[in-house]
């Protein structure tokens, strides 16, 4: 089995774009170097400054979260509430408390606030 051996190429760039210097660890790697660790590590930087790699994905904003605008639908109140319920009416306001009288809740309530004994 062969051993895996890990070269470490580096290239020097100029300002303007320009190779200042390449070099390799590998035998061919020599400066100047012309190897394929060198050449294939100037196309990763190609490809890097292309496709805009450097910037973060979490410097824009996302888009595909936002909710969806809804729609207005203006529909009449008995278009919308069909049936047999939306033909009652309410009968009474008042409540009987006095029915609640059972209750160890209301008991315990009406211990507490003396006005709710004016109601039942």
């Amino acid at each position: 089995m062969k051993s895996r051996i890990t070269y470490k190429p580096s290239v020097d760039i100029g300002t303007n774009s320009l190779i200042i210097t390449a070099r390799c660890s590998c035998s061919a790697g020599a400066t100047p170097a012309f190897c394929e660790h060198v050449f294939a590590l100037l196309h990763a930087i190609e490809d890097y400054v292309k496709k805009e790699l450097f910037h973060a994905s979490t410097e824009q904003i996302q888009f595909w979260l936002e909710p969806k605008p809804a729609e207005n639908l203006s529909l009449e109140v008995s278009k919308v509430f069909k049936g047999e319920s939306s033909n009652h009416t309410l009968c009474s306001t008042k409540f009987n408390f006095a029915a609640m009288d059972s209750c160890p809740y209301m008991k315990m309530l009406a211990k507490l606030n003396p006005h709710l004994n004016d109601q039942m």
